[in-house]
């Protein structure tokens, strides 16, 4: 989280004259005079899962919009249309707060789905922040009904929410949805915990077009587009792969292939 050491990494790569710099989930907006250091440098600046700008090579990742989509989509269904529900994000980050806001819109559709708290948790003890909110949130939430789901920036969030609510015995009333799916949520996914859902963000395949779009503008000095998305599956207890196994790897789309 500190942006200060962001530029100053950056700014270091382009003083020792790097072939290539890749960000990864970043608010381009607020590098945009680093950016432009690189481009005036002849650096390729490739960004993970954040937004393109002019002055970055080519965005590869996560549609924020999208995800946030099928989050809301899935807990409106999940919970049909009724019930009260958290939300525990981290507003700095662009692309989180972007999805959280999808995700409420979506919502906003349902009258009878309330969102019922909202907190921003600290992103350098990300896990026991979210441990410690949600053990407050429970006491203030006491009965079964006052919370129907959890609503987590990433699986870091709902693992400690759901480490709070499956130690106050109430994994059955309530369940916490994030995003990524490493192993580790996935091995909540594949028990008993309130954590039963996520969005697979498939880092092996947006790594592989990274790449590829890499050698591309080496060799053209273009990439296919400004932006190329990966699809955002959900994983849940009827499709969660076993133990050290991945979901299938994920197809790609590019909306918008420019000029």
């Amino acid at each position: 989280g500190d942006g200060l050491a962001e530029v100053a990494g950056i700014e270091n790569f382009i003083n020792s004259k790097v072939d290539a710099i890749i960000d990864g989930a970043i608010d381009t907006a607020a590098l945009a005079e680093v950016i432009g250091k690189a481009e005036a440098a002849g650096i390729p600046f490739m960004v993970e899962s954040g937004f393109w700008r002019p002055g970055v090579t080519c965005m590869v990742g996560q549609d924020s919009f999208r995800m946030g989509q099928v989050q809301g989509t899935y807990i409106a269904e999940r919970l049909n249309g009724k019930g009260n529900v958290v939300i525990l994000t981290y507003h700095p980050a662009r692309n989180i707060a972007m999805r959280e806001e999808v995700c409420k819109a979506i919502l906003a559709q349902y009258p009878e789905i309330k969102i019922v708290a909202n907190y921003t948790i600290e992103i350098s003890r990300v896990v026991d922040e979210a441990r410690k909110t949600m053990e407050t949130l429970l006491v203030r939430y006491p009965k079964p009904g006052d919370i129907s789901a959890v609503w987590c920036g990433w699986d870091d969030i709902a693992m400690g929410a759901a480490a709070a609510i499956d130690a106050a015995g109430r994994s059955s009333e309530m369940f916490c949805i994030g995003n990524d799916a490493g192993q580790e949520a996935m091995d909540k996914i594949r028990g008993t915990s309130a954590f039963d859902v996520t969005v697979y963000v498939d880092y092996a395949t947006i790594g592989k077009i990274m790449f590829q779009q890499l050698d591309k503008v080496f060799a053209t000095g273009k990439a296919d587009a400004n932006n190329i998305y990966i699809d955002l599956p959900l994983v849940t207890r009827d499709n969660v792969p076993p133990p050290g196994q991945w979901p299938p790897p994920v197809s790609s789309y590019i909306l918008y292939r420019g000029n």
